[in-house]
């Protein structure tokens, strides 16, 4: 039964998987918005399911990947001695912000992961992933020609992208599982200078 459990949980369409998610639900939540008003903006709740996924991964929504950049270009201009901490600033900032304000968007992306064999939907969360980079990469390239350096194969500037996103995912969907075990595992300086000539 538990095997057959997770073959359904398999075969559940995203309207499935988001079955409350709806206009009763919706409008209540409003308090001052009636069905109508819904239908009249949404034919169907598929369609707003649809306008949801898309609305959950909106630039609008998150205005951290600016902001990131940004502190990348920041960083281009440091002299040596201040990258460190000024990296360490970004890294805290983009944590912080994906485990509190992003938290519901990470939520909804892992939501319509779980789908991501359905086209449209593995068509909005590249969608999301592609807007990111946008921001990030000329940011990251500034960086490596001010440093003089380049990404090495088989590592691409994408592909680097694509794991340190992963990595950042991983760690929140961690520390919302246990906090605790973040804190003690990731310290605030994980490379030390060693002591050997």
């Amino acid at each position: 039964m538990l095997d057959a459990g997770m073959e359904v949980f398999a075969e559940l369409s995203l309207d499935e998987l988001l079955a409350e998610i709806g206009p009763r639900r919706v409008v209540r939540h409003l308090g001052d918005v009636t069905p109508g008003a819904f239908y009249h903006h949404f034919p169907s709740r598929a369609h707003y399911l649809d306008e949801l996924a898309g609305h959950a991964l909106a630039p609008s929504r998150d205005q951290i990947a600016p902001e990131i950049a940004g502190m990348l270009y920041e960083l281009a201009n440091l002299p040596d001695t201040g990258v460190l901490g000024h990296v360490e600033r970004i890294c805290n900032r983009d944590f912080e912000r994906l485990r509190t304000a992003g938290l519901v968007g990470l939520q909804m992306q892992m939501c319509l992961w779980a789908k991501h064999d359905d086209p449209a939907t593995r068509e909005v969360l590249r969608a999301g992933y592609d807007r990111v980079s946008e921001h990030l990469a000329p940011a990251f390239e500034r960086i490596l020609e001010r440093w003089g350096r380049e990404i090495r194969p088989p590592f691409t500037l994408t592909s680097a992208m694509v794991v340190f996103a992963a990595l950042l995912d991983g760690l929140v969907v961690r520390h919302c599982v246990d906090p605790g075990g973040v804190a003690r595992r990731c310290s605030r300086r994980p490379c030390r200078r060693s002591s050997r000539p």
